[in-house]
């Protein structure tokens, strides 16, 4: 049996399940997550399925 090693990302403000699904080597960094509950675009940094919002310098 193969090992499904991948989550799907949540939004780090409502934390609802989004459509972007990573595995568990993913990086992202200053990535643009869109959320359809929220309607907004937050930009997010995940390492090892943490995720937590990029500092973006000016914001």
């Amino acid at each position: 049996m193969i090992e499904d090693n991948s989550r799907w990302l949540r939004c780090p403000d409502c934390d609802a399940k989004t459509r972007t699904k990573v595995n568990e080597d993913t990086v992202l960094m200053h990535f643009p997550l869109y959320c359809h509950k929220c309607k907004k675009t937050i930009k997010v940094n995940v390492i090892e399925f943490k995720i937590q919002k990029s500092a973006e310098p000016g914001t």
